[in-house]
């Protein structure tokens, strides 16, 4: 047992990408969470357009090969108390009892399930994930190696009576998220308040805890409880960069025969087939055995990188459904994601518990009208840069096949 202990120390210590995450490491007692009460929809949230140039990151001199200092480290953004506002969790446990894949990470399911994100949010949100995609392919290029292992089942072997695998393991996983979550992401790039983030990480944090929850009842013994919940939260923390190793090398294969050429490395029949494969899942298999088989991992890493260029932004945009008659939020005002947006909201009832009926309506009306219009600006915004960013990647793929 001394043993176990110490492994869970070294566990919550080597921080698996947060504080959020390690806070999860050590599983709570195996008590059934409780449902969050059924609440009216929330309305959502219209927030101020983050500014056109966003400030320098407190570990820029990271970026530039000199490492962040500790005072750097300690400037980096900190997440207040979430509110205390209901929202439906993001657990769903099958007939046995077993929690429910969530079919994306957990940042980004609690980012769905978030109340106070708002239609007027969205927009901004779509632009984020393009540029947090890029972000997270860059850094899984540079650690294609430890990515290549973890597809390859790295971690289905870690058992907590090998402190050392254990520890090895855990490097891999800070390298793989070496920039942050979604949720440090956003808060960073000022994407979303941290109102809005601190909400959004309570509700991933509850399901890790819930996730150790069930595992704790799954396997009454402790040592292969703790062996079950180090691997999954190992893989949770991983999953984003996972998920967009498979999407790109999918991608890869589209472009497959002209990837090799550009390398320097011989076509094929085979590679000629895999660029025609329409099932992406079936497509990121093929590509992934062919570029391991016939590749050295140096021109993998640049082949990967090609297919960066070329491949088009995300057929399918981040949104969600917002309840009839939420379009712009409390008339146009943002739903309380700052203490003085909060004061604004205030200001507005007192200003119409003074109004007439018709008066009320009348400004109701007028403060919708403008946040629709905010709000079709910034989706215009947004749309731009994804048409954009295609036509530069059809550019360079055309640049390319032609020998340019």
């Amino acid at each position: 047992m001394a043993r176990v202990t110490s492994v869970m120390l070294r566990v919550a210590c080597v921080g698996l990408a947060s504080s959020a995450v390690v806070a999860q490491v050590s599983p709570p007692p195996p008590a059934k969470p409780e449902a969050t009460p059924a609440v009216e929809p929330p309305k959502p949230q219209q927030r101020r357009p983050a500014p056109e140039a966003s400030t320098p990151r407190p570990d820029e001199s990271a970026a530039e090969g000199k490492p962040a200092t500790k005072v750097q480290a300690n400037e980096k953004k900190k997440l207040p108390r979430a509110p205390s506002i209901p929202y439906d969790g993001i657990t769903v446990l099958d007939a046995d009892g077993n929690i429910v894949d969530l079919g994306v990470s957990t940042d980004r399911a609690a980012l769905q399930n978030n109340p106070i994100v708002g239609p007027s949010d969205i927009p901004t949100i779509q632009l984020a994930l393009l540029e947090r995609r890029d972000q997270v392919c860059e850094n899984l290029i540079e650690h294609l190696d430890l990515v290549e292992q973890v597809d390859g089942g790295l971690f289905e072997n870690v058992t907590v009576d090998d402190g050392q695998e254990v520890s090895n393991a855990m490097d891999v996983v800070r390298l793989l998220n070496a920039k942050g979550t979604l949720t440090d992401y956003m808060l960073e790039e000022n994407v979303l308040t941290p109102i809005q983030l601190a909400l959004s990480n309570k509700i991933a944090q509850e399901h890790r805890t819930n996730m150790g929850a069930v595992l704790a009842r799954k396997y009454p013994d402790m040592r292969q409880m703790l062996d079950a919940y180090t691997k999954w939260i190992m893989h949770d923390t991983v999953y984003e960069t996972m998920k967009e190793y498979e999407n790109l090398v999918a991608d890869a294969g589209l472009y497959l025969p002209t990837i090799l050429k550009q390398v320097g490395v011989p076509a094929s029949a085979e590679a000629a087939s895999i660029s025609e494969l329409v099932d992406a899942r079936l497509r990121f298999e093929r590509t992934r055995d062919f570029l391991a088989a016939n590749v050295p991992l140096e021109k993998r890493r640049e082949a990967l990188l090609l297919a960066m260029q070329w491949r088009q932004p995300p057929e399918e945009r981040y949104t969600r459904e917002f309840p009839p008659g939420t379009e712009t939020g409390i008339g146009g005002v943002a739903a309380g994601s700052t203490i003085e947006e909060l004061e604004e909201i205030r200001r507005l009832k007192h200003e119409r518990d003074n109004m007439t009926m018709d008066e009320a309506r009348a400004d109701q009306a007028r403060r919708t009208e403008e946040g629709l219009k905010r709000l079709a600006e910034l989706q215009a915004k947004t749309d731009a840069e994804y048409e954009r960013r295609a036509r530069a990647a059809q550019e360079a793929y055309a640049a390319a096949q032609n020998g340019d």
